[in-house]
């Protein structure tokens, strides 16, 4: 029996860029996939130029366009996007990226006969200089329950939601669903889905084509940003002492203290946004604090970061600011 991929599309006021992806979507040469196209209250021509493409396609009985009246956010309309889906396995196209021709089939391929929660390909990268940059930093093969939880800790592959074939049953099954209105929303997905599969294949294969914006949400710093960062840190902490995982996988801590201190930077570098936050950095630290015996077992490079952390905040301040100033960062 063929294995049938959702692809989930995202889209609002994507005119500039929606023909590039929709197309390499429906020129896929795997040939059981239904497209998901969730049109979030496009104010532009995206609809149009929407329609027009599936009425000229061979493919277009097997797109499903469903539209939100008013823009709800990425989160709620891939939240719409997974209700729709009918498929064994979803993947994530982001409106503004495309897919090389055979992407489906190759990690379907993957697949083969196993029931893996998720199947992870690699990235090409464009408007970058970052050239030969591995997005995917684990050889092709199996990875198992704890080592799929490690290795998303250790970061050694994206915490992106596109670019990955997941397993229905298991989103359903766990609920792993997207929080709405916030911003790092991949982050907390990525992790609920590592710490509930049993079963993860890489494929270091360039299945995606990611177009960088420069304009990014997530790259511009505003006071929702901090807000955002700071409820994915505590609801983290949160999953982390129902599961105890404190316990099981040693590298929890040392990912959160990461966590934690790349809070810090970007308040060092946009401290007026996240004044406005009201996010105090107290509270950072509180949610270290829930974790108990933070520095038992946790490695060098997070014993200097929780001390920077954990000093008076003024001290601290202007450390980083002169180690930015002596790195020649504004």
């Amino acid at each position: 029996m063929e294995i049938k991929v959702s692809i989930i599309i995202p889209i609002y006021n994507a005119a500039r860029f929606i023909e590039r992806c929709l197309l390499s979507a429906l020129n896929q040469g795997y040939k059981s996939i239904e497209y998901i196209l969730v049109d979030d209250g496009s104010t532009d021509d995206s609809l149009r130029i929407i329609k027009d493409l599936i009425l000229g396609s061979p493919r277009g009985a097997d797109v499903h366009l469903v539209l939100h009246e008013v823009n709800r956010g990425v989160a709620i309309a891939r939240n719409t996007g997974l209700n729709a889906s009918s498929g064994d396995y979803i993947y994530f196209l982001d409106s503004d990226d495309e897919l090389p021709l055979n992407a489906i089939e190759i990690l379907v391929e993957k697949l083969g006969n196993t029931n893996a929660d998720i199947v992870i390909g690699e990235f090409s990268l464009t408007g970058t200089d970052k050239t030969g940059f591995k997005t995917t930093k684990l050889p092709d093969g199996h990875y198992e329950k704890e080592r799929i939880l490690d290795s998303f800790l250790l970061m050694q592959w994206p915490d992106m939601t596109c670019n990955k074939l997941v397993r229905l049953k298991t989103i359903r099954d766990h609920t792993i669903f997207f929080e709405k209105k916030i911003i790092h929303e991949d982050t907390l997905w990525s992790f609920m889905l590592a710490v509930r599969s049993s079963l993860m294949l890489v494929c270091n294969q360039i299945t995606y084509i990611y177009h960088i914006q420069g304009q990014s949400i997530t790259q511009k710093k505003t006071d929702h940003n901090f807000n955002s960062l700071f409820y994915v840190l505590s609801k983290i902490v949160d999953i982390s002492i129902a599961e105890n995982l404190f316990r099981k996988d040693v590298h929890i801590k040392d990912y959160l203290i990461d966590y934690c201190f790349y809070y810090f930077k970007e308040s060092v570098r946009c401290r007026t946004e996240r004044d406005k936050s009201r996010i105090t950095f107290a509270e950072i630290n509180s949610q270290l604090d829930r974790i108990g015996s933070i520095t038992e077992g946790i490695s060098r490079s997070s014993q200097i970061k929780l001390a920077l952390l954990k000093s008076p905040f003024g001290w601290a301040f202007l450390i980083f600011k002169t180690y930015l100033f002596l790195k020649g960062v504004r």
